[in-house]
């Protein structure tokens, strides 16, 4: 823990605070704070400062909270996943959380094994949890939001319905990426591996739904078959024509 994380409803009009749960077993046991230490601290979606522990009866513990400095804002990084297996979901959030991405989108696919979307891993409290421990990790106050979809089409309906984002499909024989992306700066959105997008009719629909289908400039996107619990990953290389192209879009 890189930063203690107390929720905006446990503060009381003086700045104090008792906790009695894991954060205050984690101050005695591994921190080995004592009345009078201070450790560094922030409320989540609030700003950062040092939290001076007040009393301790061995099962309570009491700060008072400063803030003296805002919280870095956000990666402007929104997360779409596969859903991977149970125990390794946990340690995807927790990294994802404390690199401080703005959302988390976990999605089925067509090499995610069924039995994942009924893991409890996947339930709410679970999933809030492990984006509250990497932001302790990460020393972020931000915890990104998390949603679970259990069809592809589905997210990208939801996330990037039509303009004015541009949507590229990876695909191979189809454009480069150079020549499908034109016109001024805008937001896009880039899908490829087949794999990841379910099936190719799946794919044939969202290149159909506003989409435009481009491959990289060397070479077309190729999807790399991998181990059955693992979801299939594109792997591209472009020139740097197009790695500026895309950037600058991007920034847009």
């Amino acid at each position: 823990m890189n930063l203690l994380l107390v929720d905006p409803a446990e503060l009381t009009g003086d700045a104090t605070c008792t906790l009695r749960d894991r954060r205050a077993q984690h101050l005695r046991s591994v921190l080995g704070a004592a009345v009078g230490s201070q450790v560094r601290a922030g409320v989540i979606g609030g700003g950062i400062g040092r939290a001076e522990l007040l009393a301790d009866d061995g099962t309570a513990i009491t700060l008072r909270l400063t803030l003296t400095e805002p919280a870095p804002a956000p990666l402007p990084i929104e997360l779409v996943l596969a859903i991977p297996r149970p125990k390794v979901l946990t340690r995807v959030i927790e990294a994802a959380a404390a690199f401080g991405v703005a959302r988390i989108e976990l999605t089925n696919a067509w090499r995610v094994d069924k039995s994942y979307l009924h893991s409890p891993r996947l339930a709410p409290d679970a999933l809030a949890l492990a984006a509250r421990l990497g932001a302790e990790q990460g020393a972020s106050t931000h915890l990104p939001e998390i949603a679970v979809y259990h069809r592809l089409m589905a997210l990208l309906d939801a996330r990037w319905p039509g303009p004015p984002a541009v949507k590229l499909v990876a695909h191979p024989g189809a454009p480069p990426i150079e020549t499908a992306v034109m016109g001024p700066p805008a937001p896009l959105a880039l899908r490829s591996g087949r794999r990841a997008a379910g099936s190719r009719a799946s794919s044939t629909r969202s290149s159909t739904a506003g989409s435009r289908q481009c491959r990289s400039a060397r070479r077309s996107c190729v999807s790399r078959p991998r181990s059955p619990p693992r979801s299939a990953s594109c792997s591209c290389s472009s020139d740097s024509s197009a790695v500026d192209h895309v950037e600058r879009t991007r920034r847009g």
